[in-house]
């Protein structure tokens, strides 16, 4: 946990990252018909754009 006036350590910012990725729906239902995991790789991809690494999304079915 980080104080008023703390800087975040390196295992403060993998939490961070890992909660904020576990909090969008990915849920599958079986029929495509969920919100999809496209959200997630966009997160994911955006956060490895930050530091620098390109990354491509490949989709099974929109959204997937």
């Amino acid at each position: 946990m980080i104080t008023v006036g703390q800087q975040p350590t390196a295992e403060d910012e993998v939490v961070r990252l890992c909660q904020e990725l576990i909090r969008i729906d990915t849920s599958n239902p079986g029929d495509h018909s969920g919100p999809g995991e496209r959200v997630a790789a966009e997160y994911v991809a955006e956060k490895l754009d930050e530091v620098g690494v390109e990354s491509r999304i490949f989709e099974s079915h929109p959204g997937r």
